[in-house]
């Protein structure tokens, strides 16, 4: 809440807009419970790992719970930044993963974004137009824009 506050404050300052994107693991349940937790726990720990090297430093990664994270882009000026952005995400979730016992695993996953403030002024209406585009693409297999 913190950071998407930060995030609207430096909007509205530099007459700039962002993205928030939702991100759902595929295949996180069947790792976690055919491999065991602490497996999930360190599928988990490498995706975050490498979602944060894919975005600037100044931008935002967290997760929500579960196999969900949120990602908040900012100072965006043109949609296809996000596409782009998007399908690197894709592309990094598909990625094998080496688990301890030596076992390699791959996930996938969806994803889904709004745009503030054309998409809505609080967190709350940001990440419902998010989770549908995320929803969107998990049910078509097409990344929403």
């Amino acid at each position: 809440m913190d950071r998407f506050q930060r995030a609207i404050q430096h909007a509205k300052r530099s007459r700039t807009q962002f993205a928030v994107l939702m991100v759902d693991l595929n295949k996180f349940k069947a790792i976690n419970d055919t491999y065991g937790h602490a497996a999930g726990d360190k599928v988990l720990v490498t995706i975050a790992q490498r979602m944060v090297s894919l975005v600037r430093s100044t931008d935002t990664v967290a997760r929500l719970g579960g196999d969900e994270f949120v990602l908040i882009i900012e100072s965006l000026t043109e949609r296809e930044q996000i596409g782009t952005l998007g399908q690197k995400l894709i592309d990094l979730l598909a990625e094998e993963i080496l688990l301890d016992s030596g076992e390699a695993v791959s996930l996938g996953g969806s994803v889904g974004f709004a745009w503030y403030p054309s998409d809505g002024d609080s967190l709350k209406d940001i990440l419902e137009v998010a989770d549908e585009a995320m929803y969107f693409c998990k049910t078509s297999g097409l990344m929403a824009l």
